[in-house]
């Protein structure tokens, strides 16, 4: 600060104070005529949003006439690096995952719901299409479907599914040949 009518000379001892959100802040004499003041705006919400406060710094000194200067603070969004504030960038960064997120689930449970031996048809098809040697096939013909899920049946009524659809090569899980019996002896039932 400098006085006009004294030739510009600095303004020394001058009490400078800033006033601002109901607070009172005294600026500090750095050197003749200047002035200085460290405003933390740690405490200010600006992290969805810029936040303006409006203030006045009063300027007291003897035998002077006192003035207002009103001012302006314009605290920015905290920036994780610059031009890209860190709420802006959460939001982005959440956008990004939960579509990546519903594709990769949507992928899965569309790869969950199609059954084993249609997979296995189409690892078969994708050989032939490159004509590659085949391995043996997982997949089973509808006569080795029906002995799986029939067979026990017909084994009970002590016959062979096998032999009446000429089935020779299929291994079947054994049925059970022991009866249980208790500890005390004689048949379960």
């Amino acid at each position: 600060m400098i006085d006009l009518s004294r030739s510009y000379i600095p303004l020394e001892n001058a009490m400078v104070h800033l006033s601002i959100g109901g607070n009172e802040y005294t600026f500090n004499e750095t050197s003749p005529g200047t002035y200085s003041l460290v405003f933390e705006t740690e405490n200010i919400e600006a992290f969805f949003a810029p936040n303006l406060l409006a203030g006045i710094i009063y300027i007291n000194i003897e035998n002077f006439t006192s003035q207002q200067v009103r001012i302006n603070i314009n605290v920015q969004m905290e920036e994780i690096f610059a031009g890209m504030p860190t709420f802006y960038f959460i939001l982005l960064l959440a956008a990004i995952i939960g579509v990546v997120g519903s594709l990769i689930t949507y992928r899965v449970v569309q790869q969950a719901r199609i059954p084993k031996f249609v997979k296995k048809i189409r690892k078969v098809k994708g050989s032939i299409k490159s004509k590659k040697v085949i391995k043996e096939s997982g997949a089973k013909t509808k006569d080795q479907m029906m002995v799986k899920l029939y067979g026990d049946d017909w084994r009970e009524l002590e016959l062979l599914l096998e032999d009446t659809l000429g089935i020779v090569d299929l291994k079947l899980k054994p049925a059970p040949l022991k009866t249980k019996k208790s500890k005390k002896g004689g048949d379960r039932d």
